[in-house]
C-alpha cells in the first residue's frame, strides 16, 4: 500500500509520532510539505529531519503547484454561487504570510492569478 507524508506548519505539535510511524515504513514512501513556497523549512529542516528514515522522495510544496490559483478561482466561484453572488467582476482578496523577504519576487505568480 503507497504511502504519503503531508507536512504541515504546526502540525502535529509534537513531530515524533509521524517520524516514528516514517522510520518504520520499508517502501518508499513521498513527504508533500503543505507550505505556500519552498523555504527554509522544506529546503533545509524538512529533509534534515528526514535523513536516515529509508528512501523517502520530498516533492515540491503544495503552494507551488501551477494548477493552485486554477483550484482556487473554482473555489471561489462555487462559493459565490452558493452565496448567490454575482460572478461577474468579484472583489476578492486572498492572503499569505511568508517569511522570507524573498517573497516579494514572487510578484509574477501574484498578478497571474490577479
Amino acid at each position: 500500500m503507497p504511502h504519503a507524508l503531508i507536512v504541515a506548519h504546526g502540525q502535529p505539535s509534537d513531530p515524533n509520532p509521524p517520524e516514528v510511524t516514517l522510520a518504520r515504513l520499508p517502501e518508499q514512501v513521498m513527504v508533500y510539505p503543505f507550505f505556500m513556497s519552498n523555504g527554509w523549512f522544506v529546503r533545509q529542516a524538512l529533509p534534515e529531519r528526514l535523513a536516515g528514515t529509508g528512501p523517502v522522495t520530498l516533492v515540491s510544496p503544495f503552494g507551488l503547484d501551477r494548477r493552485l490559483p486554477e483550484l482556487a478561482v473554482g473555489m471561489i466561484r462555487r462559493a459565490m454561487a452558493v452565496m448567490g453572488l454575482p460572478a461577474e467582476s468579484p472583489h476578492v482578496l486572498l492572503s499569505a504570510k511568508s517569511w522570507a523577504a524573498r517573497a516579494l519576487k514572487n510578484a509574477a505568480i501574484r498578478k497571474a492569478v490577479a
